[in-house]
C-alpha cells in the first residue's frame, strides 16, 4: 500500500514508483490519497486500486511522512521515503547556499529508492524488472494543437502567482491560441488577465485542456508538473521557492525563469499567503520579456 496525501504536484512525482510497482508480477498495489485526485489515474494505471483509508496490507510505503500519514499507517509494517529535509530547509534558511546544498535526489528518484526498498522487503525485487526512468509521464488525453499556449494563472500559494497584468501582456503578444487554465475558485484570475474562463475547472478537465497545449507557462505549482508529465514544453516561473528543491524534473522539455539579485529568495519551501518582505519582488519583477524569450527558445527546440 502506497500512502501519499498532499497536492497535485506531489502525486505527479509518485508516478514512476507506482508504475514500477504495477509492473511487478504478484504485487497488488493500493494508493491511499484524497479522493479528488482519482482522475489523475484514470488512464495508464490499470490494476491500481485507490482508497482514502489504509486497507489490510503486507507493507505500507509512506511517501509523505507527515503527521497525517503517520496516523494513517499506525499499526502497520511500513517503510518511508527519504525526504532530505535538512538540505531542503537549509536552502531557505541560508539562501546563499543556493544549488550547492540542493537535495541529492529529485522527488521521483527518492520515491523510486523507497519503492526498491519495499520490493526487497516483500521479496519481489528480482521479479520487478529493471528500475524505470525517474521521469514522470502520463498519456495525453487529446491531440496537442500547434502554437496553443496554456497559461496557469493560479497557484496553491499566493506568493507563487505571477501578476495577472503580466499574463495579460504575454497573451496579447502570443502568435497563436491562448488557453487560461484555472482551478475551482480561481475564476477572478481569468477576468483580471482579460482571458476567457474555461467552462469546466475540474481536475479531469484540466488534464484534457493541458493535453491540447503545445506549451505551458506556470508558476511552481501542481499543473506545471502535470503539464511536464503530459509532454508539454513548459516555462516555469520560480519566485519564493528554491528551484533545486527536487521538484524540477523537466529539463529536456522546459526551462525555468526567475528574478536574480534578490537576497530574500528563496523564502519558503512551499510558498506563503503573503510576501514576508511586503514587495513580492520575486514575481512582480519577473518580466514578460524574459518569459517570452524562454518561450521562443522552447518553441525553437527540436522535438
Amino acid at each position: 500500500m502506497v500512502l501519499r496525501f498532499g497536492r497535485l504536484g506531489d502525486l505527479v512525482m509518485t508516478l514512476p514508483a507506482l508504475r514500477w510497482a504495477l509492473d511487478t508480477p504478484g504485487l497488488r498495489v493500493t494508493l491511499v490519497t484524497d479522493s479528488h485526485y482519482r482522475p489523475l489515474f484514470e488512464q495508464g494505471f490499470e490494476g491500481l486500486e485507490l482508497a482514502t483509508k489504509v486497507p489490510r496490507c503486507d507493507l505500507v510505503l509512506d511517501l509523505h511522512r507527515v503527521a497525517r500519514s503517520r496516523s494513517a499507517r499506525r499499526g502497520h509494517s511500513w517503510l518511508g521515503v527519504a525526504k532530505e529535509d535538512v538540505r531542503r530547509r537549509l536552502q531557505v534558511m541560508v539562501p546563499s547556499l543556493g544549488a550547492s546544498f540542493a537535495p541529492r535526489k529529485t522527488w521521483p528518484e527518492r520515491h523510486l529508492n523507497a519503492m526498491e526498498r519495499a520490493l526487497v522487503r516483500l521479496g519481489l525485487r528480482e521479479s520487478a524488472g529493471a528500475r524505470p526512468s525517474a521521469r514522470p509521464s502520463l498519456p495525453r488525453r487529446a491531440e496537442p494543437r500547434a502554437n496553443r499556449l496554456g497559461l496557469v494563472l493560479g497557484a496553491g500559494h499566493a506568493t507563487k502567482q505571477w501578476p495577472a497584468s503580466h499574463f495579460e501582456e504575454l497573451a496579447g503578444g502570443w502568435r497563436g491560441e491562448v488557453l487560461a487554465l484555472l482551478g475551482p475558485g480561481e475564476e477572478h484570475l481569468a477576468e483580471a488577465a482579460g482571458l476567457c474562463l474555461p467552462p469546466d475547472r475540474s481536475l479531469g478537465a484540466l488534464i484534457e485542456q493541458l493535453s491540447t497545449c503545445s506549451m505551458v507557462v506556470a508558476g511552481d505549482t501542481g499543473p506545471l508538473h502535470l503539464a511536464g508529465a503530459l509532454g508539454c514544453r513548459v516555462v516555469a516561473l520560480f519566485g519564493p521557492t528554491p528551484l533545486a528543491s527536487g521538484f524540477w524534473v523537466w529539463d529536456n522539455e522546459g526551462s525555468a525563469v526567475s528574478t536574480s539579485g534578490l537576497s530574500c529568495r528563496p523564502c519558503h519551501l512551499h510558498g506563503q499567503a503573503e510576501c514576508p518582505e511586503g514587495h513580492h519582488g520575486c514575481m512582480n519583477e519577473l518580466s514578460v520579456a524574459a518569459v517570452r524569450d524562454a518561450l521562443d527558445l522552447a518553441r525553437a527546440r527540436p522535438s
